[in-house]
Parts: structure tokens; C-alpha cells; sequence
């Protein structure tokens, strides 16, 4: 299916109401709010602190998961159709419905990027989807993105009703959601990343990236959506939650701490820092927003309060971006620390600093697995061998060095660089990891080795050579016909000089 671009409109989130969090931000930047806070004197408290956060949990995912999670949420053939029952936006209207692979797909897609972030997956509201397909069809049918689109003359009130609360934002009783909507030829599935990105976020007015947030709130606990044609609405639900439990995390950024796949993130997109267990926070003249790369610090440009939520939005400064291949360019395999630093708790005076680093990486580089040369060695006590690493796929990106060991150091033992040594009569394993991967060799010791003419421990063209040189002159001792005859025939030959050099050659054992 083509790409085309996707416009989203900002949300007017529920939130705003209920949550009605304080982020201050007296710095320069792209949005400056003043309020009776910003005017407090921290010399009013008795007792202030200065608190550092960086570990966050999304740090402990490795790119295996990242990629394997990722991987697994489209599994639908979206070259078919992806309803259940065709949706219609003339009169009579229909809402329409989503094949269930289609829906799965969708939520497994959001669930990707919440387990990503560290929070807790959302479930269907199956009861709501209804809700969502009018939703979609009215905007297709007005050709345009609204969350309080007007009435078209030939449709019924209670579907419109219905639509109208699919587009917008609820906040009674019971039913507390926020509304995403968003047009484009895509699928359903990926419309999902542009919520996340907001790149073409058409309104600021309330935030930067109010999409990404609404689909990120720690507290939703479930979701509805709908499509018809390449018109989509999206609602997340936060009804059964209590907004003032501790969250378990200090804070969540996007891109997320840790490894973050470059195939999702592209060098113009804002980042953002959502202030968990937080209620003031004031970023005043001396806060700092600012990213570390390649030993250069910059500052941050384009701060933006995601008002609803206590949370801020921020970009690289154009130098930066320019540096990582320009704003349209996907982010390159690099790592960036983000510092925020400064932030004041207005409510305690405490002074609150977040860092971390973000290890871009690319999906497509992840080392899925790994083999050794051998998988079975056979060696003569004192005899030397090196097993070589074999990365799939061959241009797999690693970041640490491979740890080798043995099983038995008494048979042999193996070094950081896969040099196996062999000590006494006996069996081992030599095992190696490599970015969270394994793979392992036997390794067989004696005090004879099969193959071994000139017993220097191991097996190889020397022997080959020497084998095929007695034969010729017929001067062999008995120990090294022993050694030399692997053809099964009495006496040393030809072929047995050849079967030594072919098993040197393929590495097998004789």
C-alpha cells in the first residue's frame, strides 16, 4: 500500500479538566506561561533537595526484544480488505467494522509503544468501537479533520451522536476518554506511528505532540478506534483509574532511555519528558534542556509546554539536526544523552535534574544469532585451536565483546578471542555470548589425536603432507601409520593424506 503524508489534529485532551497539572516554563522557548507560582520564592522552604533521575526501565530492554515485539504486531496481509462489514459515508450511512486480525494488529501496535515507554498495556473497548467507525465515516464524509465536526443534513441524529463522540473527547461520569483523529492513506496499524511521531500535528496550540501523549498516558487502561477510507479516530480511556497513584517510574521520555529503533524516529521529530509523580514544575532562566552527542553539547530548541499533562516537548537545535543527515532524514545508529536540569517542585522546593541516554539503532542490524566455526573439535593434549564467530545477519551492529568460557578448564580452556588450548584427556564445552545470543562447541581432548602425524595437537595440511610424503617413501613408523590411517584401510595412502586434508579443511573430525 503507498504511504502518503498523514495530517493529524491535536487533541483537546480531557485531561486539561481534570487533571489541570502546573508545568511552568519562565525560559526561553517556544511557549512561556506565567501563573502565581512562577512569582514563589523557593527561600520559603525549610528543607531543599536536589534530585537526580536517570535509571528507567525501558534501559533494561534489549534490541532482541525491542525488535521481536516490534516484529510481532503486524501479522494481518493488508494487500485484503481490512473489514468485517464495509463502512459507507453517503446515506444511508454505515459505521461499519474491522476485521479482528485488523484490530489486533492496531492495539498490538499501541501496546508496542507503551511497553516500550515502560507503562502498562491497554485493553479493547470493544464496547466503543461502534463509537469510533461513525466517528471515522462523518469526518470521510465532511473530508476533514475535526473532533466537533457539524451535522450533514442527511444523517441521522443518533448516528451523528454517536460520530461526534468519536471524534471528540469525553469527560462525564464513567467515560472519561481523550480523541485522536487523523487522515491519510494508511493503514490503521501505521497511522498508530504518526499519532506517536506527530510530525504533521496541525495544531500546536495545546502542545507539540498531544497525540503521543494521549496514546502514552500512564493511567489508560483501554482504547477504542475506527476507520473508513483513510480517515481514522483513535480514544484512549483513563475511566478506572485514580490519576493520584504513584506511578512506578520517576519519569517517561520518548524516544525512550536505552535502545530506540532509528526506523521510528526521525531527526526533526520533538522529543518529550513526561514528569511522573509530579504536580508543579517550574523550568525557569537557569533550567537547562540540552543534548550530549559525540562529546559536543546543545541546547535544546523549541520548548513546548503538552499542556493536560505534566509533561514538556523539545527538539534538537537545527545545528544537530543538520549534523544527523537534516530533518527529514531517520535518526542515524547514535547515541544522544538528554539532560533536563533544573526543574523546580514549586510544592517542595525540591531542585529535580532527569538524564539519560538514548542508543539509536536500526531493526534491521540486530544480531539475531550467532555460530562458531566449529561445532565439534577434536584435539590432542597441548594442541591449539581458534574458533571464529559467524554473525547473522553478517552486518549485525554490536555494542559489547564476546565472553568466552569452558566448561571443563581442566580439558581446556579458551580465551577472548576464541583460542581454545587443550590441557588433559576429557570432554568441554566452550560456550560464547555475544549481545545477549550463544552458541557452543564440543570439544573432545586426548592424548593421541586421529590425524595428528606430527602430534602438535591438532589437525591440519602439515599432516596431510607428511602422510602423503611416508607413503611414497614407505618409511612410516607404526605410532605414525596409527596416527595417519583414518581411511580405513590398512597402511598409510593417498586417500588418507586426502580424507586428513579435507577434514582440515571443513573443520570435522576424523
Amino acid at each position: 500500500m503507498k504511504n502518503k503524508k498523514v495530517i493529524f489534529m491535536l487533541i483537546f485532551s480531557a485531561f486539561v479538566v481534570f487533571l489541570a497539572p502546573n508545568v511552568i516554563l519562565a525560559s526561553e522557548g517556544k511557549v512561556t506561561i506565567t501563573n502565581d507560582y512562577a512569582t514563589k520564592s523557593i527561600s520559603n522552604f525549610s528543607t531543599i533537595s536536589n534530585i537526580e533521575y536517570s535509571n528507567h526501565i525501558s534501559q533494561s530492554h534489549t534490541k532482541q526484544q525491542i525488535k521481536q515485539k516490534y516484529e510481532s504486531t503486524v501479522l494481518y496481509n493488508y494487500s485484503n480488505s481490512v473489514y468485517k462489514v464495509q463502512p459507507s459515508d453517503k446515506s444511508p450511512y454505515v459505521a461499519g467494522s474491522l476485521k479482528d486480525d485488523v484490530i489486533n494488529d492496531t492495539l498490538r501496535r499501541i501496546n508496542f509503544y507503551r511497553w516500550l515507554y515502560g507503562i502498562d498495556e491497554v485493553e479493547l473497548n470493544a464496547d466503543k468501537m461502534e463509537r469510533n467507525q461513525k466517528g471515522a465515516v462523518i469526518l470521510s464524509k465532511l473530508g476533514m479533520l475535526t473532533h466537533q465536526p457539524p451535522k450533514p443534513d442527511d444523517m441521522d441524529t443518533d448516528f451523528y451522536n454517536e460520530a461526534y463522540a468519536g471524534c471528540y473527547v469525553g469527560h462525564e461520569s464513567g467515560d472519561k476518554y481523550s480523541g485522536n483523529c487523523a487522515m491519510g492513506d494508511r493503514t490503521l496499524y501505521s497511522a498508530i506511528d504518526g499519532y506517536i511521531s506527530d510530525l504533521y500535528n496541525i495544531s500546536t496550540e495545546y502542545g507539540a505532540v498531544g497525540h503521543r501523549m494521549s496514546l502514552l498516558y500512564p493511567y489508560a487502561t483501554r482504547t477504542s478506534f475506527g476507520q473508513c477510507n483513510t480517515y481514522n479516530t483513535v480514544s484512549m480511556y483513563y475511566e478506572f483509574q485514580d490519576e493520584s497513584n504513584p506511578l512506578d517510574e520517576d519519569y517517561y521520555a520518548f524516544p525512550t532511555p536505552g535502545y530506540f529503533p532509528v526506523e521510528q524516529f526521525y531527526v526533526r521529530e520533538f522529543w518529550s519528558l513526561y514528569f511522573a509523580n509530579q504536580s508543579n514544575i517550574s523550568l525557569d532562566a537557569n533550567s537547562k534542556i540540552q543534548f550530549t552527542y559525540n562529546g559536543k553539547t546543545y541546547n535544546a530548541e523549541d520548548l513546548a509546554v503538552e499542556q493536560g499533562y505534566m509533561a514538556i516537548s523539545f527538539r534538537m537545535p537545527s545545528e544537530l539536526r543538520n549534523l544527523l543527515g537534516g530533518d527529514n532524514a531517520k535518526m542515524p545508529e547514535v547515541t544522544i544523552n538528554v539532560s533536563v536540569t533544573g526543574a523546580i517542585d514549586k510544592t517542595t522546593g525540591n531542585i529535580l535534574s532527569y538524564s539519560y541516554p538514548v542508543k539509536f539503532f536500526s531493526l534491521s542490524k540486530v544480531l539475531n544469532s550467532i555460530t562458531l566455526s566449529s561445532t565439534k573439535i577434536n584435539m590432542a593434549v597441548n594442541g591449539k585451536e581458534k574458533l571464529e564467530i559467524i554473525k547473522k545477519p553478517t552486518n549485525a551492529v554490536v555494542d559489547g565483546t564476546a565472553k568466552w568460557e569452558s566448561t571443563n578448564m581442566g580439558v581446556a580452556t579458551v580465551d577472548n578471542s576464541g583460542n581454545i588450548t587443550a590441557k588433559s584427556k576429557g570432554n568441554t564445552t566452550i560456550k560464547v555470548t555475544l549481545d545477549g545470543v550463544s552458541a557452543s562447541c564440543e570439544v573432545i581432548v586426548a592424548d593421541k589425536l586421529k590425524g595428528d602425524v606430527d602430534k602438535n595437537g591438532v589437525v591440519d595440511a602439515v599432516d596431510a603432507s607428511k602422510v602423503l610424503t611416508l607413503f611414497k617413501n614407505q618409511n612410516a613408523t607404526q605410532e605414525e601409520i596409527e596416527l595417519g590411517d583414518v581411511d580405513g584401510k590398512p597402511g598409510l595412502t593417498a586417500v588418507d593424506a586426502m580424507t586428513i586434508l579435507t577434514a582440515f579443511k571443513n573443520k570435522t573430525a576424523l
